[in-house]
Formats: C-alpha cells, structure tokens, sequence
C-alpha cells in the first residue's frame, strides 16, 4: 500500500508498443476504495469500481496494429547493466545546442546527475533518461565523447564489447565484457542468444530439393537465380507512395506458398508448430520497389531473388537500418537535387562453409551498402554484413536513442516510419 499512499498506481502498466503508461494515466485506472461497511450495497459499488478499472487498463492497452506488429520486434525487458555511450564529436557543439534547447527545467530538475558529467552534456542526459523512463530495460549510461573511430572502444576504457552502433556510426554502445558473457551464456535473455545452427551441405541439398518439390506440387515452380545484386534508390517520394500498396502476394505468396520454418526444421530441430525463421527482404518492401529506370514499382520487392531465409532476429536488426534509411530519405536536404535519394544495394555472400552450395533462397551472410546520392546535408556511405542465422536482438531503447540523438545533431523529426 506504499505506492498507494504516494498516490501511485498500485503497479506499473505498459502499453503493448512496449512504452510506460505515465503514471497520471495509469493511476486512473486504479481505484482502490475500502468498502465503507458489509452490506450489500458497499459491496456492489466496490465490485462495480473494479469492473471500470478494468476496462480503464484494457482501454490503455489499445494500441495501433501496424505499430504494435514492428515495436513488439525489439526487446524490452528487465536487466541491470551499465553502458558507455560513445558519441562521433563531429557532433558535440550541435548536440549540446540542440539539448538545451530542447531540454525543459523540469527535465534537469528530476535528473540525478553524475559528477562526473560535464555540464555542458546535462542537458542531453536528461533527455536521454526521459527516454529510459519509458522503457522497463534502463540501463545506467556513461557519456564518452569519441576520440577516434565510433566502432572502437575508447582507449581510456578497457574490458569493454560493443554492444550496438547507430546506422550511421553517429554513436555506440559499449558493455563490459563480464556483463556481456553473462546476457550470452547466463541470464538466457532472449536479446542475445547463440547464433541458429546453419545447415550441413547435405542438409542445404536436402532442403533445397525439398523447396524445388514444394514449389512443383504447388503449381508455383520457377528456376530462381539468385540475384547478383539488388538495388533501390530510396526518396520521400517512393516511401510515402508504399504506403497506399498492399503487398500482393505476402512473402510466402512471392516464395511460392513455402513457409520458411518448414525448410528449416530439421538443421534447427524445431517442433511442428515452432515458428523462428522468416523470409526476410533483401530490399525493404518499405523502400518502395526495386530500382527500374526511374520508375515506381512498390511490388517489384514481392519476388523470390528479393527474398532470404533469416531468423526473426537478423530481420528484426535489419528494421532498425532501414528504419535509419527512410529517416535519412524523409528529412535529409538536398536543395539541388530536391531532395534526398537514398541507393541500397544488397549482395549475398557465404560465411563460414564455403564448401555449402548456393541457392536463391539461403544465404548467411547478407552485404548491406547505403550511399547517399546529389550533395545532402546528412551524408551517408557505409556497408554492413547481416549474418541472417544471428539471433541479436535490438533493444527498442536503441530505436529511441537512434531518433534522440538524429534530432539533436541533424534537427531530425520524430519517427512514423515503423513498418517493414
């Protein structure tokens, strides 16, 4: 009754999209009252004040579907750790300006701050915990302005791994060693679990002669190639025409009926009804179509040699860059060139077996180049390998300090680009 004597609610409650209900919301749907004597009427108004608390916590947890479907993707949970935050100083006079601004008196009042924080950078943390304060995983963060390369750990700081970077190396996150053994071999959290078995050549040959025989007595069999290359060029234009598109087929339509578990349920010995493989876009349906000449084709994405086997993990981490790649599309500026063009070009590669054959649908590793196009204010030009059997799992408060920090040093707005 502790919390209740504070005018709390009596416990926390979170809106499915995985973020805090404010307590001032939360608190109405609580209404603890003490029946005043035994008779009947006490008790009818006592039961009927529960029945609307109720209602009130379902009517909190209302959430847009689309929404729910990719923020329900990243992990949020409990678990106590600490993190450096390693930011690119090409940014620090703009972050700084821009979190001052931003941040309220209220926000630097309520924050509990570290002595060893420089006061310019105050009021970024306060914006950063207000963040945190939505989220059930709140780690304690430390700021370290970069010296070097925002993809090595700060020589003044040793026994450290990386734990995540931001798309576009604007910052990353850095965990001590001890802790990051523990999360991969000890605690079982699901934000970080042993890669998926990858498949035996014979096993690869076996499935793949199984896909060639599904797709026969589907009346759906084509001789798929894979694609060499894919490639998108990536606007406002071509994100915001996706969206009035249905996908048609879906990706087990455009695969030929296949459901990816079913291909993969031997090398993963996964039950009948187990589900943890997907068929991932190499080229985001989300971008808006593959690039032909110029023109928009938001179904072109809906074809085989765009589609690759993957856990829900790897296709979730890959959300999150593409999530970065529309941002980039939507507010980035380029006056010349009336905007911002985003190119993403994919290629997939083996990893490790190089002896295993190649086929249209499987390849572990994919390769990941975005480059913007014209002269844009925010620049981009980087590769990453996505190893689709890996099974790290973004947290949704890298998602939030993705579009914290991307506001602050690019004046960026808040995301709506949650879809895949």
């Amino acid at each position: 009754m502790e919390r209740f004597k504070k005018n709390q609610p009596l416990y926390d409650l979170w809106y499915p999209d995985g973020k805090l209900v404010p307590a001032d919301r939360a608190r109405v749907a609580f209404n603890p009252l003490e029946p005043k004597g035994s008779n009947s009427g006490d008790k009818i108004f006592q039961a009927k004040n529960l029945f609307l608390s109720h209602c009130q916590i379902a009517r909190l947890a209302r959430v847009n579907e689309g929404l729910y479907d990719v923020l329900s993707r990243f992990w949020d949970g409990p678990w106590e750790t600490s993190f450096i935050l390693q930011i690119d100083p090409k940014y620090k006079d703009q972050i700084r300006k821009s979190a001052k601004a931003i941040a309220t008196d209220e926000d630097i009042k309520n924050l509990d701050v570290n002595p060893k924080w420089e006061k310019e950078d105050i009021p970024m943390m306060a914006l950063i915990e207000n963040i945190k304060t939505e989220r059930q995983f709140q780690p304690k963060l430390s700021i370290l302005w970069s010296t070097g390369d925002i993809d090595q750990p700060n020589p003044s700081v040793i026994s450290l791994d990386k734990w995540a970077s931001h798309p576009n190396s604007l910052y990353s996150l850095w965990v001590d060693s001890k802790d990051h053994l523990d999360i991969m071999h000890k605690t079982k959290l699901p934000v970080w679990l042993p890669f998926r078995d990858g498949p035996s050549s014979d096993d690869l040959k076996a499935s793949d002669k199984n896909f060639q025989d599904l797709l026969k007595s589907k009346g759906t069999y084509k001789d798929v190639k894979t694609a060499a290359t894919t490639m998108t060029q990536v606007t406002k234009t071509s994100i915001n025409v996706v969206k009035s598109y249905k996908r048609t087929p879906d990706q087990i339509g455009a695969m030929g009926g296949i459901s990816p578990n079913d291909l993969v349920r031997k090398w993963w010995k996964l039950g009948q009804k187990e589900k943890a493989a997907e068929w991932l876009h190499r080229s985001a349906w989300s971008y808006g179509g593959l690039y032909d000449g110029g023109k928009l084709n938001p179904q072109s994405s809906q074809v085989m040699s765009n589609l690759v086997i993957g856990t829900h993990e790897a296709n979730t981490l890959m959300i999150r860059h593409e999530i970065f790649v529309k941002r980039l599309a939507e507010y980035g500026k380029d006056p010349a060139n009336k905007g911002v063009t985003v190119q993403v070009t994919t290629s997939l590669h083996k990893m490790f077996e190089e002896t295993l054959p190649e086929y249209a649908w499987f390849c572990p590793r994919l390769h990941y180049k975005v480059e913007t196009l014209g002269t844009p204010d925010v620049a981009a030009n980087f590769t990453y390998d996505f190893y689709l059997l890996d099974r790290r799992l973004p947290t949704r408060l890298e998602l939030d300090l993705d579009e914290l920090l991307e506001r602050l040093a690019y004046g960026w707005g808040n995301s709506d680009f949650m879809t895949l």
